[in-house]
């Protein structure tokens, strides 16, 4: 290895300033692309782990909702002199339903989680925000945007986020 080395260094003493100076232009360009390159892929994994965790968040905040329904759901009213569990949060926001298009490409935008993720996490928390959230919601994904007075045919298919299988009911 140190001969390679030294033969390295004696053919690199031969040549004159200005092959060497093209030689330093050409490795300076090269570790700027490689430098570019390296921040690109930096850019995009760092856009993959954001929406990894914006779709952990959507599944936990699902999930909880879901949990709380059917905690609801197994306390139930008063059956043959039985009590209703006092543990058993009755969110009056738990009922709520949440319409949604799926997407064609069967993968949803970030903003549209990020959205319906607060609005779940508020109907799990029971907050007042619901009905807003909601709307909001609804006009901005599942009506597209349009503003509330003007009158567009619903989509064809819409579904419920309850309707998900994202956790035994």
């Amino acid at each position: 290895m140190e001969i390679d080395r030294t033969k390295a260094v004696l053919a690199l003493r031969g040549l004159h300033i200005d092959d060497l100076e093209l030689m330093h232009e050409d490795l300076a360009a090269k570790c700027r692309r490689d430098f570019e390159d390296l921040i690109a892929q930096l850019e995009e994994r760092d856009i993959l782990v954001q929406d990894m965790e914006v779709r952990n968040k959507f599944i936990a905040a699902h999930v909880r909702v879901q949990n709380l329904r059917h905690s609801q759901e197994q306390a139930g009213p008063k059956h043959k002199g039985k009590a209703r569990d006092d543990h058993v949060p009755t969110g009056k926001f738990l009922k709520s339903i949440v319409p949604y298009n799926p997407p064609e490409s069967h993968v949803w935008k970030t903003d549209t989680l990020q959205q319906l993720t607060t609005l779940l996490e508020a109907i799990a928390d029971d907050s007042t925000e619901v009905p807003q959230l909601l709307s909001d919601y609804l006009q901005s994904e599942v009506l597209g945007g349009m503003p509330s007075a003007v009158h567009r045919e619903p989509p064809e298919k819409t579904y419920s986020l309850s309707s998900l299988p994202l956790a035994s009911s």
